[in-house]
């Protein structure tokens, strides 16, 4: 007869096992209170969801994804649709199963910007130099001193981004001068990437000028390890916003195939219109320049990079026509605006099956 654990170990496990059970409950909490927000800020547009759909969605949500805690995110994504779909991807499911067990540790890779160009070195990246550990690179991973690095980001502009490792929804953005890194405190920054401002098509500047309009692609590779872009959406800023942020943007759903703007867009709380709320330009019948290009790039790369399953990538186009990364997501990229606007997109994918391969 084999002796028991020692009661030391014993209780850290059911400790472990009742901390993540907690933090499972938190998470879905979380998740359903967001949806069902949204919901009721779609149905001001739509009218409410009948009760067939919702029925459809915990059948489905219990079948196929094992609970009806997946079932809010599909409620939003019938009433944005205007239907049931076979195929859609719940986000939290998204985040719970295929983030932490299709990407892990090497989707987290993306949050440490100065990699980039080992991963990517033959794209033109707009990446000037690198913050890391309290020291400056350059993208040849010269060490800079105060005077290299004003040499190296102000010889020909006079104005930078600094987008901190981690950062995401627009928040850790900062624009420096000359005037303000003349003392550099790289401890004050903290880890980050140093990138030229982009000066943007004239097609997204119809829209708005005060920041860079943002093609978020998402890639994904198959399980036989196939790359190819399976959604897309553009996010404008509002007038007065030095970049696009999540509390404000506009988001527009393009078609994967041409490029073409959707008819609507949608604002942070999902209410619908067709038109820019600021310049009052319309959104249908646009093609974006350059898409074909940036498709290109984004499956390229994700080919080279198939460990994490998916990858959210965010191009502009610039003022000569040529694509540009801003920058590339590998952990919970989100899926929940494309499936609900253009979805499914992932339904060949198997990742309903992830909890079954561990």
């Amino acid at each position: 007869m084999s002796a028991k654990p020692p009661l030391k170990k014993r209780l850290r496990k059911t400790g472990d096992v009742l901390s993540e059970r907690i933090s499972e409950r938190l998470y879905h909490r979380k998740h359903r209170k967001e949806a069902l927000r949204y919901l009721r800020s779609i149905e001001q547009d739509t009218g409410p969801l009948s009760q067939e759909i919702v029925r459809r969605c915990d059948d489905y949500a219990r079948d196929v994804f094992g609970s009806k805690l997946y079932a809010p995110w599909l409620y939003v994504y019938s009433a944005v649709a205007g239907e049931f779909r076979e195929g859609w991807m719940p986000d939290n499911y998204y985040g719970r199963h295929v983030v932490r067990r299709g990407k892990g540790a090497y989707g987290a890779i993306a949050n440490q910007k100065a990699v980039a160009p080992y991963l990517f070195g033959d794209v033109d990246l707009p990446d000037l130099a690198y913050c890391v550990n309290g020291r400056f690179y350059d993208r040849n991973n010269h060490v800079l001193d105060a005077a290299g690095l004003q040499a190296c980001l102000f010889s020909d502009r006079d104005r930078v981004v600094f987008k901190e490792d981690d950062s995401a929804r627009g928040k850790g953005i900062h624009f420096f001068g000359p005037e303000d890194l003349r003392a550099p405190d790289a401890d004050r920054l903290g880890n980050g990437v140093f990138q030229k401002l982009i000066r943007q098509h004239a097609f997204f500047e119809d829209f708005t000028a005060s920041s860079v309009a943002t093609l978020r692609l998402t890639s994904v590779v198959d399980p036989r390890g196939v790359a190819s872009v399976r959604a897309a959406y553009l996010r404008f800023g509002r007038t007065g916003d030095t970049h696009v942020k999540f509390g404000t943007s506009v988001s527009i759903p393009v078609d994967v195939a041409t490029g073409e703007l959707g008819a609507f867009g949608y604002l942070p709380n999902w209410r619908r219109t067709d038109r820019h709320p600021d310049s009052g330009v319309e959104f249908a019948n646009r093609m974006i320049p350059g898409y074909s290009q940036c498709v290109e790039i984004a499956t390229r790369l994700q080919a080279r990079f198939p460990y994490a399953y998916c990858i959210g990538w965010d191009f502009t186009i610039d003022q000569a026509g040529e694509p540009q990364i801003l920058e590339w997501n590998g952990g919970h990229n989100g899926v929940k605006f494309t499936e609900a606007t253009q979805g499914p997109g992932f339904g060949d994918l198997q990742w309903e099956n992830i909890p079954r391969l561990w």
